[in-house]
């Protein structure tokens, strides 16, 4: 999923290194969730099973242009 793909690695290269511990534990956590998952959460905006944080959110989503239908 190109989306997906573009969403976590921008948050990498842009805000990876200036996250505070919590925030690149959240994010590496997410990585080890199944594509569906992600999709739920990250891209469609809806619930799933696990939490993410309000700020690694905001922070992925950032300059995020991508509509779901």
């Amino acid at each position: 999923m190109r989306e997906l793909d573009t969403l976590l690695l921008r948050y990498l290269e842009e805000a990876y290194d200036k996250a505070v511990a919590a925030e690149k534990k959240a994010f590496e956590d997410l990585l080890d969730w199944p594509d569906e998952d992600l999709w739920r959460g990250l891209i469609l905006g809806l619930s799933t099973d696990k939490i993410v944080p309000q700020g690694l959110l905001t922070a992925l989503r950032h300059g995020h242009s991508f509509n779901p239908p």
